[in-house]
């Protein structure tokens, strides 16, 4: 005989996970195929993301392969408007 209170084979539903704060800016420069990084300076660069570090990011552009320092990075651009 069973009864509500014994335990069952299912397992309980799970919540979505929220994105960690620490690798919300990883995983979306990952996802993106290029975007653009917009240094302290005004710079425009469109990138590739080839490795994301704790300091820097190693990207590809038509220049070649460059260390960008993470202090030196006002923001990214990720997704432009199609305007």
């Amino acid at each position: 005989m069973t009864t509500d209170l014994q335990t069952s084979d299912k397992t309980p539903p799970t919540k979505p996970k929220k994105p960690n704060p620490d690798t919300m800016g990883e995983l979306a420069l990952k996802q993106a195929k290029y975007f653009d990084v917009v240094l302290t300076d005004g710079e425009i660069w469109n990138c590739k993301l080839l490795e994301y570090g704790r300091y820097d990011l190693l990207v590809e552009t038509e220049l070649g392969k460059i260390l960008i320092p993470k202090h030196s990075i006002k923001y990214f651009i990720v997704e432009k408007n199609e305007d």
